[in-house]
């Protein structure tokens, strides 16, 4: 049975739009769709040599297309 979402793990390094993905698509979206955020790579890069760094948690649940359909 199919199931009305996706689940995406990815490196904080990557910019999106605010969908994420396109209304009726899924993951296979993510490389036409998403971009290398020069600032989050340069700040991915320093968190993987300085185990002290911290990255600030953003959404974890995107609604973006429910609320929009509303």
């Amino acid at each position: 049975m199919g199931r009305p979402f996706q689940r995406i793990a990815y490196w904080n390094k990557f910019g999106h739009p605010d969908s994420y993905l396109t209304r009726i698509g899924d993951y296979r979206d993510i490389p036409s769709l998403w971009w290398i955020d020069p600032q989050k790579d340069t700040q991915l890069a320093a968190a993987t040599r300085d185990q002290a760094s911290k990255f600030e948690v953003g959404p974890t649940d995107v609604r973006y297309w429910s609320e929009r359909s509303r």
